[in-house]
């Protein structure tokens, strides 16, 4: 049956007598299946089954694998799907809105992922193409490098004593051009000068691997300067720059490697001056000189893994003491991910956030470290505070910034990989089709961006998109604005500018501050006021104190306790700031009533609603007076 269903495939070519014994001896079950699967592949005149060279994606889509992986789809939507629907109902917020948001992030993410990817690919052909080209000694360019870095004794260089003792002129020309700078041009008639004259090629030679003798003695340097031996003294300094050295991570790496050390070093450090902390220290000196302790191995032996853990500790702790200047501003700036993380130079003085935040969103402006330079080193509060290196403040923002910095120098400086190309390399995917893979990174970015979702909406700072669409109609139109629209736009942008030192402002914001967030507080300020000029096309500062005014009540009732059975009231006045409180107060509570999960709208719901009369407060505020005139008559003039 089965070589009668071989020659039929063929058709009247017949396979040769050695091929068809290959296939004589399966199993009846095997035999059939086998057969079928002939019949669908096809076998040459060599008994060898045929690859389809014609492998469309319409052949794909009729194999069971891609059936398969429709299934695992269908699976893993119908779980976002019933994710998404509990978020909702447990949060009361519209399914579709949140949809909407959860693709729009996700889309984000993978076009992200992508131009980052293309980067990279970008990257790696320039470099292949750089090094496809022909090796080109740069002799001057060196020669400069060497001679720059060793300006501060330029007599005592290697390189610049072979330059007077071939050319003296030369050499005296270069030290006026390194003081000076070398521009283009100069370095060209360098060039020039170095391939006549008293340079011949033998110098040149020698020139050249005198400079490449120097640059490996320079790398030898460093390498001895990381594997210098520690120092017990600048460990016992370092320790002591913290208030409590249990928080150390140098303390706590050192208690792992020695842990008499660390119970010796506590109980000095813990101990009064006597004779019990005097034993402790020369117990102390004696495990030092002990060489099989491990404190030992930390300060003398080079090779040993105690001495390298300790070692690389204490570059992070040396980092965490550097002195805040306007590049580590700076550089902390542009590496904060949040707002909030800029709150903390709010105590010192606003017009530093302000800086940062320019410096944040123009990362190749070295202007604005200039500018965050003057500012620091002008008189007043940031200079008066960056001299203060012993306050508690200090050491706050101190501790954070550094902290930030040594993290960012570990995961992106020292390891360029994103997080999105972080996670795909943990996870082999070679071996995958694209299509699986596909599904894979879609899958994963959906349930990422769902818990971050999630955490908005518990931490109530989850923001619907309808609040939004003004900021993306002018993407959505396929068509230029016109002038009177772009004044438009002009006219609603400077009406967004508010002035944040406004007394009514900043005692809003105040007001509304929780944990100390103040940005996050004239945020939701500016984003109410905003939406109350987009309703009234007026001032919405003005509109905010005449409603505050309108509510806040004149008077209120006090209960004067007589020390007898019966207590009464009387009516007491409120002053002007008392009167803001009260007022902005019921109108935070009237808002919290209101349906918008989106608190600037809410409280822009309820400013509009007392400015067009329509509030319950004016009652609120009428049965008050109407009240502190009925006990009116318990007053003693």
């Amino acid at each position: 049956m089965l070589t009668r269903t071989l020659r039929l495939i063929v058709r009247t070519r017949s396979l040769p007598k050695r091929q068809v014994r290959w296939y004589n001896g399966l199993p009846p079950e095997v035999e059939e299946e086998f057969g079928k699967t002939v019949e669908e592949i096809g076998c040459d005149d060599d008994g060898f089954l045929l690859k389809d060279s014609f492998y469309t994606e319409k052949t794909f889509r009729n194999s069971k694998f891609y059936q398969h992986m429709q299934k695992v789809r269908a699976e893993q939507e119908r779980l976002i799907e019933l994710k998404l629907k509990y978020l909702a109902q447990q949060n009361e917020v519209d399914i579709e809105e949140l949809r909407k948001q959860l693709n729009e992030r996700v889309d984000a993410q993978v076009s992200q992922a992508r131009r980052t990817q293309q980067a990279i690919n970008d990257n790696i052909a320039a470099f292949e193409r750089e090094m496809s080209l022909p090796f080109k000694v740069d002799l001057v360019g060196d020669m400069l490098k060497i001679l720059k870095f060793e300006s501060d004794d330029l007599e005592s260089s290697p390189v610049y004593q072979f330059m007077v003792k071939t050319d003296a002129s030369l050499a005296q020309e270069l030290r006026t051009l390194l003081a000076r700078g070398v521009s283009a041009e100069q370095k060209t008639q360098l060039e020039s000068r170095l391939r006549q004259g008293l340079w011949s090629e033998s110098k040149r030679r020698e020139l050249q691997e005198l400079i490449k003798k120097r640059y490996d003695e320079f790398v030898n340097f460093k390498q001895k300067v990381d594997t210098e031996p520690i120092s017990i003294n600048e460990i016992f300094e370092l320790l002591d720059k913290y208030p409590t050295f249990e928080q150390s991570d140098l303390y706590e790496v050192l208690r792992e490697v020695d842990p008499r050390f660390g119970t010796l070093y506590g109980e000095v450090r813990s101990l009064a001056e006597g004779e019990e902390r005097k034993l402790r220290r020369i117990q102390l000196n004696r495990l030092l000189a002990d060489e099989s302790s491990g404190i030992w191995k930390v300060l003398n032996d080079l090779e040993s893994p105690e001495f390298k853990t300790v070692k690389s500790v204490l570059e992070d702790e040396r980092a965490k003491f550097e002195p805040l200047s306007a590049e580590s501003l700076v550089a902390y700036a542009r590496i904060a991910e949040k707002d909030e993380d800029l709150e903390i130079f709010d105590s010192i003085d606003e017009s530093l956030s302000v800086f940062l935040q320019k410096a944040r969103d123009n990362e190749n402006d070295e202007r604005v470290v200039a500018e965050v330079h003057d500012l620091l080193t002008t008189e007043g509060p940031l200079k008066d505070f960056l001299e203060d290196t012993k306050s508690e403040l200090y050491q706050k923002v101190q501790a954070k910034v550094n902290k930030a910095r040594i993290k960012y120098h570990k995961e992106v400086v020292l390891n360029p990989l994103t997080k999105e190309i972080k996670s795909l390399a943990k996870e082999d995917q070679s071996n995958l089709s694209p299509e699986v893979a596909q599904i894979n990174k879609y899958y994963d970015l959906f349930i990422q961006t769902m818990h971050e979702l999630e955490q908005e909406l518990k931490s109530g700072e989850y923001e619907p998109i309808s609040s939004k669409v003004h900021l993306e109609a002018p993407s959505l139109l396929d068509r230029e604005p016109t002038p009177q629209q772009l004044a438009e736009v002009q006219k609603i942008n400077r009406s967004r500018r508010y002035d944040a030192e406004d007394d009514t402002l900043r005692f809003c914001a105040h007001m509304i501050m929780h944990g100390g967030k103040r940005q996050r507080a004239r945020r939701y300020i500016n984003q109410a006021l905003y939406l109350v000029y987009l309703e009234t096309r007026e001032n919405p500062v003005d509109i905010l104190k005449q409603v505050i005014d309108t509510v806040a009540p004149l008077v209120v009732t006090r209960v004067v306790k007589t020390g007898f059975a019966k207590n009464y009231s009387i009516p007491a006045p409120l002053t002007p700031r008392q009167r803001m409180r009260t007022g902005f107060k019921w109108i935070l509570e009237a808002s919290d009533s209101r349906a918008s999960n989106d608190f600037p709208v809410r409280l822009a719901e309820e400013i509009l609603n007392v400015y067009r009369g329509n509030s319950k407060l004016l009652e609120k505020k009428t049965s008050l007076h109407k009240q502190a005139i009925s006990v009116r008559s318990y007053l003693k003039l």
